[in-house]
């Protein structure tokens, strides 16, 4: 008997990079789309996706084309990262777009970081699959929410 190959199409808002590693381990097909958290100067333009990763000379390259060399080992939650700093952060015009921190920006990277960028561009190559999930799966719980008296929820001020 020919065993299935199968495949998890999962709402953003169930991202955990250990989760996704779980699954790929186990050789499942995962389409999940990252979730874009914003930095705390809120300029999307400066967000970690949008640092491109060398991985020849493991450095990060910015939107500035500043390049973000290894600074430290990290670990968080028994998660083990990388930290990376700009060299030339004091410099950069673009400095207060970038970052507050005023040590200069810095980019964590996973381990298995290159896990989750292969199922970030799967997911991306295969956006028509990841499309019908909300197709398929939030009419029904919209209509099941509505039929056991769930309705929205507006809040517009607090009464004083």
């Amino acid at each position: 008997m020919k065993k299935r190959k199968m495949m998890v199409v999962v709402d953003t808002g169930y991202y955990n990079a250990s989760e996704i590693k779980q699954c790929v381990d186990k050789k499942l097909t995962i389409f999940i789309k990252r979730s874009k958290a914003n930095n705390k100067t809120k300029n999307n333009e400066y967000r970690k996706d949008r640092f491109l990763y060398d991985t020849d000379q493991d450095i990060y390259q910015c939107p500035e084309r500043k390049k973000l060399y290894f600074f430290e080992n990290t670990s968080k939650n028994g998660m083990k990262y990388k930290r990376y700093k700009c060299a030339d952060c004091d410099n950069c015009p673009k400095r207060s777009a970038c970052t507050t921190s005023v040590t200069g920006i810095s980019v964590q990277r996973w381990e298995h970081e290159e896990i989750l960028d292969k199922v970030a561009e799967n997911t991306h190559l295969n956006n028509e699959i990841y499309k019908q999930r909300r197709c398929i799966v939030e009419y029904p719980f919209g209509t099941i929410k509505r039929t056991l008296g769930y309705t929205y929820f507006l809040r517009k001020g607090l009464i004083q």
